[in-house]
């Protein structure tokens, strides 16, 4: 970022010369998105970057609509402010920016950057990628100079306004694209991140046979059991279609993470939304289970036989603190929150869920009730008889 206003200034006298060839367009609408997040020129610059890269000997990116999203919020921000810079006038810097989006992602900045351009009219993605690659920093960047081993994924936006107000005023149609590069980002209905805050923290992929350590943060897949009985975690997922992200802290258990629509009756008139479930999966092998009696005809019910005592243990739980689309899952409940800190626990007589702050949605699985329990109290849904 430290050429950000040295860029900022040649970027504004290319816009003007451009005006001054190619004359202004009548004024139009505010900014509008130029496109989908799969759109043809953002997919373009994307092409163009990777081609470069592969003429210098380097892997591809891949494409990440999680960046792609966090791209389109400063893009976005440009126009609607007609600033251009890494930095918002008078606002966040680009590092305060960077830094609010990767750290609780557990991620430093050493495996980031941050491209920026703008021309007048609709934008050609060959232009852009061109005058990044003819400037020493910008270069480096789409070569990840002085980036580590995770600097593997990238995003795009393009957003065109046919005016935009500041350093955009009088040019007509503008083009500001945004490409944020950075290390891997979870997959909406595919993937997680997960990092490592305290204690020990062990993950199961599925498919594989044993635990192992988490050291670091990692994307895993769907489905990846992550024993938190001993440490704490930090999970960012992928809260909607729109590649917006949440983070939550949820600690002392163990659970399988993965996707799941939300209850159809909390999203009326659409398709449900996919919730980011952790599912309980600690042990309970000390909870008796109570053995079926046999009917022979002609006789009364036989009464079971007495089993030795159960060993091991009779509750599991699961703490969760934190913003989002998530879904705690007992035996025989679940809840359902949007930002809030609370318990989940199954033991042999049940599930209770105990809400610290926020409000959660206690779903009764076998009865299919749904109860809202707010801050201070609790909820116990009984096993069924």
């Amino acid at each position: 970022m430290r050429g950000a206003r040295r860029v900022a200034i040649l970027a504004i006298a290319m816009l003007s010369c451009a005006a001054a060839s190619t004359g202004a367009p009548a004024p139009g609408s505010a900014a509008t998105a130029a496109g989908d997040a799969e759109a043809p020129l953002e997919a373009a610059v994307i092409a163009q970057i990777n081609e470069f890269r592969a003429s210098q000997g380097l892997q591809p990116f891949v494409t990440s609509p999680v960046l792609s999203a966090f791209a389109a919020r400063h893009a976005q921000d440009m126009l609607a402010k007609g600033y251009f810079g890494h930095d918002e006038p008078g606002g966040q810097t680009a590092l305060e920016r960077l830094t609010a989006f990767y750290g609780p992602q557990g991620y430093d900045l050493t495996n980031t950057g941050e491209n920026i351009s703008a021309s007048v009219g609709p934008g050609d993605a060959a232009a852009f990628v061109q005058d990044w690659v003819a400037d020493p920093e910008h270069r480096d960047i789409l070569l990840g100079t002085g980036r580590g081993p995770l600097y593997t994924s990238a995003g795009v936006s393009v957003v065109t306004a046919d005016s935009a107000p500041g350093v955009y005023a009088g040019l007509g149609q503008v083009t500001v694209l945004t490409a944020e590069f950075g290390p891997p980002q979870p997959v909406y209905g595919q993937s997680v991140l997960v990092a490592p805050v305290s204690g020990v923290v062990r993950v199961k992929p599925p498919g594989a046979k044993t635990f192992t350590t988490l050291n670091a943060t990692g994307v895993f897949d769907s489905g990846t059991q992550v024993d938190t009985t001993k440490g704490r975690i930090r999970l960012t997922s992928v809260a909607d279609e729109s590649a917006n992200v949440q983070t939550a802290d949820f600690y002392r258990g163990q659970f399988t993470v993965s996707y799941t629509p939300d209850f159809p009756e909390t999203t009326p008139g659409g398709t449900p939304s996919l919730l980011t479930n952790l599912q309980l999966t600690g042990p309970l092998t000390g909870c008796r289970r109570v053995a079926a009696t046999r009917r022979l005809a002609g006789q009364n019910a036989t009464p079971p036989k007495r089993r030795p005592k159960p060993k091991g243990p009779t509750t599991r739980s699961l703490w969760g603190d934190g913003t989002g689309h998530f879904r705690t899952q007992g035996a025989y409940a679940s809840a359902t929150v949007r930002g809030t800190y609370w318990l989940t626990q199954d033991t042999c007589k049940g599930t209770r869920v105990q809400v610290l702050t926020g409000l959660v949605d206690v779903f009764n699985i076998k009865g299919n009730i749904h109860t809202p329990v707010a801050a201070g109290h609790s909820l116990i849904v009984p096993k069924p008889k």
